[in-house]
């Protein structure tokens, strides 16, 4: 199975709604936590920035969205 069937969007509200079809990706960001806190804390143990931005690039609400800036 192609990564472009596995990781895309549903289309649709309610039960067919990306916020209620998302588990695949949900499964993902839980995989790559540790790696993601892993890297911030290097980045901040070499040098303390005055600020840090965070950018979700995604298009679609739901659990997802909040759950890596978490």
């Amino acid at each position: 199975m192609e990564v472009v069937q596995v990781l895309h969007m549903y289309k649709g509200a309610g039960e067919t709604s990306y916020a209620k079809n998302s588990k695949v990706q949900s499964k993902i960001i839980s995989i790559t936590k540790t790696v993601i806190e892993e890297a911030i804390i290097e980045l901040l143990c070499k040098n303390l920035p005055e600020s840090m931005g965070i950018a979700d690039l995604g298009c679609s609400p739901g659990p997802n969205t909040l759950t890596v800036i978490r």
